[in-house]
């Protein structure tokens, strides 16, 4: 199971990206293929990987499609080509 971290300053203080960065390195066994964080000011993710299939193999997370939602997760998505071809998906201003 991969690894997921969050920090939110509620106070919109920004957010140390170093201290981010240590958690998200403390997170290797769980995410041993990659590890990588998102920061904007008082927020940031990050995400230690695990592949368990052929189709992580290009993944990279935290991710957006528009440079302005972004998300990390562990999930498995079956039939992610037919979701996208039959359904729209709106998260605010971010169409998925």
């Amino acid at each position: 199971m991969s690894g997921i971290v969050g920090i939110l300053h509620g106070d919109g203080q920004p957010l140390d990206p170093a201290l981010l960065q240590t958690m998200t390195e403390l997170m290797a066994f769980r995410g041993p293929d990659a590890r990588d964080t998102w920061t904007d000011g008082h927020v940031g993710f990050g995400h230690a990987l695990l592949r368990t299939t052929w189709e992580s193999a290009t993944e990279r997370q935290p991710h957006s499609l528009d440079r302005k939602v972004w998300i990390t997760g562990d999930i498995r998505l079956d039939w992610r080509e037919d979701l996208t071809l039959t359904q729209s998906f709106y998260i605010g201003d971010a169409g998925l």
